[in-house]
């Protein structure tokens, strides 16, 4: 009872912004290899849940991380959506359990400690349309644009007002010259990015 008026409380002098408050659902991550990571994370963006990616080579193999919401998806599904597009070779697990836990077969588990060596995320969205890769995109944004530029169809309706009118700007400043930086996608770093880019366009 107590707990549910201090969140109506901070609801009235946030503006209802409650979610800030609240404990944030746990993620997870996976760790998959495939014959391309460009195809395998634009392909890995159209499932639900899935709320970060990022792709490196890993003992020789192309490989793409996926950070995941498990209330609403888990290994077994994610290989399920590489299947479907021709993309699985095997569900990277860190150790044992996490191989066991996975609920796939022995044949398409490899357990392999340690990390990928990460290369440039989003390859599809920053060679084709580069003038939106470089915007200031959240993670979700980057993911959805990325899938759309590279299976194509209509493209999302993700961007913002703002973002839209920026991105016109950025086309033309880059069809002359070199980008402002490497984006980051959350937290302080995007707002600084912003920053960046918002006086680089100012130029």
């Amino acid at each position: 009872m107590i707990r549910s008026k201090a969140l109506w409380l901070a609801a009235v002098l946030l503006g209802g912004h409650v979610c800030a408050l609240a404990a944030q659902p746990a993620t997870r991550t996976a760790t998959f290899s495939m014959y391309c990571y460009w195809t395998g994370e634009a392909t890995l963006g159209k499932a639900p849940g899935v709320v970060a990616t990022r792709i490196g080579d890993f003992g020789g193999n192309e490989v793409v991380e996926v950070t995941y919401d498990p209330a609403r998806t888990d290994v077994a599904h994610l290989a399920d959506t590489l299947k479907q597009q021709g993309s699985f070779y095997a569900y990277i697990a860190p150790g044992p359990e996490a191989a066991k836990r996975s609920g796939l077969p022995a044949t398409e588990v490899k357990v392999r400690p340690g990390h990928p060596s990460y290369v440039e995320p989003k390859h599809s969205l920053r060679v084709v349309h580069p003038e939106l890769y470089y915007l200031d995109l959240t993670e979700a944004q980057a993911i959805a644009l990325n899938t759309w530029s590279h299976f194509g169809g209509p493209m999302p309706n993700v961007l913002t007002p703002e973002q839209l009118r920026m991105a016109a700007r950025l086309k033309v400043r880059l069809a002359g010259g070199r980008p402002p930086g490497e984006p980051s996608r959350s937290g302080p770093e995007r707002e600084e990015y912003r920053k960046t880019l918002v006086a680089w366009l100012g130029k």
